[in-house]
């Protein structure tokens, strides 16, 4: 399916094409011809953003998300980091991550520490459960990643692996520079 729909795009073509001159059924076709050439990146965007969300024991007897379990490595490697820093990094709101560090806090994760210099801040710290946690997390994904690249050696070079992760972050450099 993906190398048929790809030989009928012609990216040099279609950037000329004046689309207020196309009749209703050609702007149908391109459409739905270059709706199935994405087909693939809606379906990776779907799941990975499922897979973020998901909870997972990491090896402890809780349940985090991915997020959650990144937040706590934010934190291990940042010492004292502010949930607003770590709303921008996230592009979530103060509010969402809140509530994250908040059920991060109940399960004896973390710990916030009123900042003396600008008293409407915490800074954020672990617990030693916390850093137990941050040493469980980093060996899972270590772990996660070294399989993930295992089975995509499998289908593809290392330098389509590597060009992937370039093209990814063009595309999400692509997406970030749209005006809203």
């Amino acid at each position: 399916m993906y190398k048929e729909v790809l030989s009928e795009i012609n990216l040099e073509k279609l950037d000329n094409i004046n689309l207020d001159e196309l009749e209703e059924k050609e702007i149908k076709d391109l459409y739905y011809t270059l709706d199935e050439f994405n087909e693939y990146i809606y379906q990776f965007v779907i799941n990975y953003y499922k897979y973020i969300y998901k909870s997972k024991d990491y090896g402890t007897d809780m349940n985090l998300s991915m997020l959650e379990a990144h937040i706590i490595t934010d934190i291990s490697d940042n010492p004292g980091i502010t949930a607003n820093i770590l709303a921008k990094k996230w592009d979530k709101t103060p509010a969402f991550i809140s509530q994250r560090l908040t059920k991060l806090e109940k399960n004896n994760l973390i710990y916030r520490e009123l900042n003396e210099e600008n008293r409407k801040f915490y800074n954020l710290y672990l617990t030693k459960e916390g850093k137990d946690f941050d040493l469980r997390h980093k060996k899972y994904d270590i772990k996660s990643i070294i399989k993930t690249n295992k089975e995509l050696i499998k289908k593809f070079s290392i330098e389509e692996i590597i060009n992937m992760r370039f093209m990814l972050k063009e595309y999400s450099d692509i997406i970030m520079s749209e005006k809203e």
